[in-house]
């Protein structure tokens, strides 16, 4: 095998060193990280055969990690030490989601749809198996928020055993659902009942806090100062997880594997805190580098202090028991919110979006203003420029006064409904609720505010809602009160021309949750505080 440029290391490594992160207790000196009984496991099982790599050239659309010293397998040798098994200068084809072959990098011609990840000088491994846990403050549960999943595949984390009545339960079938559907680039969950649970003892456990990341590298260095071999560590993560699960293709870097793959700046048997900073990340059929790692993470931590921010807002001239709010996510992370209540005049509102534009938006809304007054009082503060708008109702639709910064106000029409104009999703529905207690159909005419680059007018929409049958209430929305089917019409483009599709959940007769489809990812729509669920992100 040498003459074609595909040779074996065998390694060793002991180093010295229809719902914040936390401390660990570290184990007695004289623990192993990995227990007996998953040992035994995985020393009885044969590490896989390399397969001699196939000369011919098929031209098929797959991601090729080129290049890598491919860290293939752990196992314990006769001396019931952990050893690995590296492939060196080996390029991995993954297909579909599926490591379909290893082959070595001189004996293979990069194909026109083939998706590179240029590893030479580098290292693969499977994506570490951790198992998560509850916290004083949080519910196992709240592993299945997506942004905490997401979370823990920015550091390098890439599946997360649960009981399986959590995995079963509708906040795990929430976030399997937003899985399968690629919205976010997450960990995948796995549930184990009571027996597989207590065989991964050994596995780190990571509780349901802030900071997977953190939380995962204070138990790697816990275990290496407790003289814990690299080798060790990195099995515990992998091997031994994977064989507990009866998944052992998951734990090895192997034809038919379908776990994720990461690409390493160095090699995790000399510094395994290096998995915490992968340089690619693959999970399914995409891959995810180490630049989009990076602008992730700076949105995570953005979308914190977003929900923070949401969290303090607060109408002026509403009393503070009287706020509903709800945040406003995509792909896990938090960018914006709305607060909303009633006051003297009518429901007021006030909102904020973070990066890039940090722009700002309050006012008031009447359902059915007082004769001379405007339905709708807008102030939005931002780039490109900040502007007032006030519409009120009259014989032909909305009279608009519209006062745009440096620039003369204008007076003008718009003909069509006159309700309130839709300014936000949550804020209409919550503005609109009495309408949506019987439960029955339901077709609006209204007027969409559109600003983008500016106020730009406002267009007819037409709301569509339908009742979801309990029994078929889609994910993340069971055991809410009321689902809802709503269809924005762009009467403008004809009466069954569909512009968007949200799904809506109420709670205690208010719009608490709502995934709008309009574009390439859906915006999630979330009320804070969640009550009796984790939230979505």
């Amino acid at each position: 095998m040498a003459t074609t440029g595909f040779s074996l290391l065998l390694l060793a490594a002991t180093l010295t060193g229809c719902g914040e992160g936390p401390s660990h207790s570290p184990p007695e000196a004289s623990e192993s990280p990995v227990s007996d009984d998953l040992a035994d496991r995985a020393a009885a099982s044969t590490p896989p055969p390399i397969v001699p790599p196939d000369d011919s050239f098929t031209p098929v659309e797959r991601i090729v990690i080129t290049g890598a010293t491919v860290l293939s397998d752990l196992h314990v040798d006769e001396n019931g030490e952990w050893v690995a098994l590296g492939l060196e200068d080996t390029s991995v084809l993954i297909e579909d989601g599926v490591i379909a072959r290893l082959v070595p990098s001189s004996n293979y011609q990069l194909g026109p749809g083939d998706v590179t990840v240029t590893a030479r000088g580098r290292w693969v491994m499977p994506a570490p198996i951790v198992r998560g846990v509850a916290s004083d403050w949080v519910e196992t549960e709240d592993w299945c928020t997506g942004g905490r999943l997401v979370d823990a595949t920015l550091a390098g984390i890439g599946a997360v055993v649960l009981p399986q009545e959590v995995v079963d339960g509708p906040h795990g079938r929430c976030a399997a659902s937003r899985l399968r559907d690629l919205e976010i680039p997450a960990a995948t969950l796995f549930g184990a009942d009571a027996d597989t649970m207590a065989a991964l003892d050994g596995v780190p456990s990571l509780e349901a806090g802030i900071g997977p990341g953190t939380t995962l590298a204070d138990a790697i260095r816990t275990a290496l100062a407790e003289g814990t071999s690299s080798a060790e560590i990195l099995a515990s993560l992998t091997t031994a997880p994977a064989a507990a699960l009866g998944r052992p293709e998951l734990g090895a870097i192997e034809p038919g594997s379908s776990g994720k793959v990461l690409v390493l700046n160095e090699s995790p048997l000399e510094n395994p805190l290096a998995i915490l900073e992968p340089h690619a990340v693959t999970f399914g059929d995409r891959v995810m580098r180490r630049a989009e790692i990076e602008v992730l993470r700076d949105a995570s931590v953005r979308g914190i202090d977003m929900r923070t921010t949401v969290l303090a807002l607060s109408p002026a001239s509403v009393e503070s028991d009287r706020v509903r709010r709800w945040t406003l996510s995509v792909q896990g992370q938090v960018f914006g919110g709305i607060a909303a209540g009633e006051g003297e005049d009518g429901v007021r509102f006030t909102g904020r979006t973070g990066q890039p534009r940090f722009d700002a938006t309050s006012g008031v809304l009447r359902l059915e203003p007082a004769d001379g007054l405007p339905n709708l009082e807008l102030a939005y503060e931002g780039p490109p420029q900040s502007f007032r708008i006030e519409t009120r109702p009259d014989e032909d639709g909305l009279a608009v006064e519209l006062a745009v910064e440096d620039a003369a106000p204008i007076g003008a029409a718009s003909p069509g409904p006159s309700s309130p104009p839709i300014v936000d999703l949550a804020l209409d529905l919550d503005l609109r609720a009495s309408l949506l207690a019987p439960g029955e159909t339901l077709e609006l005419d209204l007027q969409e505010l559109i600003y983008g680059n500016g106020p730009i007018g406002l267009a007819p929409r037409r709301y569509r809602l339908t009742v979801i049958d309990p029994a078929s209430c889609p994910p993340c929305f069971e055991e809410f009160e009321r689902v809802w089917r709503l269809e924005v019409i762009d009467v403008e483009r004809g009466p069954d021309a569909v512009a968007a599709i949200a799904t809506v959940g109420m709670r205690e007769g208010r719009p608490s949750r709502a995934r709008f489809d309009a574009g390439a990812e859906p915006v999630w729509f979330d009320e804070l505080p969640g009550v009796g669920r984790p939230e979505v992100d």
